[in-house]
């Protein structure tokens, strides 16, 4: 899981305030510069714990698994948990 650019993490935060407080509703009490900051710090976060989110999965399919579908896992579980899919 490669960590975004500037250039990425721009696009994610603006795309972030478009679905959770436009298109889902969710209460925007976070400004742009806010939101920009929350993005920064998952990806970074996700970038320090991506050795042990691989160690996490079963050791079987660890290395059949591709960076890009243990980024969607990543992905679809947050939004599981956040209620949102």
């Amino acid at each position: 899981m490669a960590a975004l650019t500037n250039a990425e993490r721009k696009a994610t935060a603006l795309h972030f305030i478009r679905e959770v407080f436009v298109r889902m509703n969710q209460t925007a009490i976070l400004d742009a510069n806010e939101v920009r900051l929350l993005i920064d710090g998952v990806d970074t976060g996700l970038n320090a714990a991506a050795a042990s989110i691989n160690q996490a999965i079963d050791v079987s399919i660890r290395s059949k698994a591709t960076s890009e579908q243990k980024a969607l896992a990543v992905a679809y579980v947050g939004l599981k948990r956040a209620g949102a899919i």
